[in-house]
């Protein structure tokens, strides 16, 4: 603003409406665009750029590789797990729909299912075994199941991180022109006894920035510790055959879950009374007549996972639950056989996805409501066959609390 000739009048004036605008775009920051169709397509311009880049072949994430990768690297096996659960060749997935602003289950094809821009054609040939023999029968392909989720994780992180940035330059640049000229119209419309001209504007300490800076410093967190200890232990263990890096335990089920997983999330701990983050790697892998759990993390928090391990491996109930918190509050990453989501009833499919959106909870924390009704009511059918229940009246607590879930 050039100051320059203007009265005390003219400056209260002006310092005025900066004020009122700034306390309205605290209340609404939508003021800044024109209308909806405006706040749209600078929305969609940032998004669709971001979307191009996950796309885009980048280089191989194997160590020393500077070879480019493949676009299509599918982080859950294709033909050992999503085909076998998948119906017409789709399955459905959590999807944010910008245009409604909700997350949905979206039908999406077996073949672009799980897929990320890892790995080169030459490294990809790293899990050709056990893909081909659709099994995972040993500790080896244990750790390159683990590697590979761990690396998709890797990328999303990075992508979020970069996501974000690109989309604080671009808002802020945005922000301040649209300020400025709002400003400009509101002191034209005064007839200031001077002419006032502003030269630029930059807001400082917008409260929105403030926040979302707050929101993504655990993405940055994880990402560094994926980085600098997660990757590094898995390489090892699968270049050196040296697992004292990395903690990795897998719980084998002679039952086909209708769902696959690849994720990172958090459960919280109290140590020396300080609340502390631990963070695991989940793989569930079904297969045909099977099932396979991965837990993986930080070998400096194995006891930490072990004790989760154990809390969630006491029944078959548990595990369906353990499931279901990470599908809710874990990881967006899953892909679900479309009948069994549409065997729930809708008031109840729509809470789900407000928690998945809301996600307030920790994969420490039971899920509320049942995902998995088919499988619960056949495991709830075959404990009321039997003539003499052995389980004590803790278990069968429990177990009323499965069929509540459903209700």
């Amino acid at each position: 603003m050039n100051p320059k000739g203007l009265t005390k009048n003219d400056e209260k004036v002006i310092n005025e409406i900066i004020d009122q605008l700034l306390e309205d775009y605290t209340k609404n920051n939508k003021i800044i665009f024109k209308n909806e169709s405006d706040r749209a397509k600078h929305h969609f311009n940032i998004l669709n750029q971001r979307l191009k880049y996950w796309k885009k072949s980048k280089t191989c994430m194997i160590p020393e590789c500077k070879k480019r990768s493949i676009k299509k690297s599918h982080t859950i096996p294709k033909g050992m797990s999503l085909n076998q659960i998948s119906e017409a060749g789709h399955l459905l997935t959590p999807l944010f729909d910008h245009h409604i602003g909700e997350i949905i289950l979206e039908k999406i094809g077996v073949s672009q299912a799980s897929i990320f821009p890892g790995f080169c054609a030459e490294h990809e040939q790293l899990f050709k075994e056990f893909e081909t023999q659709k099994l995972i029968e040993n500790e080896a392909h244990i750790c390159l199941q683990t590697y590979r989720s761990a690396c998709r994780e890797l990328f999303r992180t990075k992508y979020v991180i970069d996501y974000y940035n690109d989309l604080k330059i671009n808002y802020c640049k945005l922000r301040d022109e649209r300020l400025k000229e709002i400003i400009e119209e509101k002191v034209f419309n005064k007839e200031l006894s001077s002419e006032v001209l502003f030269n630029n504007l930059i807001m400082k300490n917008d409260p929105l920035i403030e926040k979302s800076d707050r929101q993504i410093l655990h993405i940055n967190k994880l990402y560094l510790h994926l980085k600098n200890k997660i990757i590094p232990g898995l390489e090892k263990a699968v270049f050196n055959n040296d697992e004292s890096g990395i903690f990795i335990e897998a719980i084998d089920i002679n039952y086909m879950y209708p769902v696959a997983i690849s994720g990172c999330a958090a459960f919280y701990i109290k140590d020396n009374n300080l609340e502390k983050s631990i963070d695991i790697i989940m793989t569930v892998l079904p297969s045909e007549g099977k099932s396979l759990i991965i837990f993986s993390g930080d070998v400096v928090d194995r006891k930490y996972i072990k004790h989760y391990i154990a809390k969630w491996n006491h029944n078959v109930f548990s595990l369906i639950s353990l499931i279901e918190t990470w599908m809710v509050n874990g990881t967006d990453q899953w892909y679900i056989t479309p009948s069994i989501w549409e065997e729930i009833k809708l008031p109840r499919q729509k809470d789900i996805l407000r928690d998945i959106a809301e996600c307030k909870q920790n994969i420490g924390e039971e899920y509320q409501y049942s995902i998995f009704d088919t499988i619960r009511k056949y495991m709830l059918a075959m404990l009321k066959e039997k003539e003499e229940p052995t389980q004590d009246e803790e278990y069968w607590n429990f177990v009323k609390s499965q069929e509540d879930k459903m209700v």
